[in-house]
């Protein structure tokens, strides 16, 4: 039933209507990770005190 969803997606409207949402998706995935390591390596570098040490 899914390919079959799928083959009339892309018979009738082309293959790329398949990725039209995708951007907003790819734009507040890339944010997330991008702040999560950010916050991620600053609580290690707090947390070992190299923030403050730094030389």
């Amino acid at each position: 039933m899914l390919t079959a969803t799928i083959r009339g997606i892309v018979k009738h409207e082309g293959f790329t209507s398949l990725y039209k949402g995708i951007w907003p998706a790819l734009l507040k995935e890339s944010t997330q990770t991008a702040l999560s390591f950010f916050f991620y390596e600053l609580a290690c570098d707090i947390l070992s005190g190299s923030l403050f040490n730094s030389k």
